[in-house]
């Protein structure tokens, strides 16, 4: 993932962005299914989809996606 320092902060949010865009890639496109990937391993989510456990996961994880997408649209008008 070309993480040279995962304590330096913008190295470690480049990393993840570069591994859950393979995520992305490699789950043809479905976002539920890369984020469930990268909660519980791209071979679990083959093995068993998406569990409910990863439904709880995806489920605060778009919480927060809209909570700070409401926070940063307000601040821009």
């Amino acid at each position: 993932l070309g993480v040279i320092n995962p304590f330096d902060p913008v190295d470690n949010i480049n990393g993840t962005a570069r591994y859950i865009s393979y995520l992305v890639s490699r789950f043809e496109g479905s976002v539920d299914h890369a984020m469930a990937a990268y909660f519980q391993g791209p071979g679990f989510v083959d093995r068993n989809g998406i569990t409910d456990n990863s439904r709880t996961y995806l489920y605060k994880i778009r919480d927060m996606f809209f909570r700070f997408s409401d926070t940063a649209t307000a601040r821009r008008s």
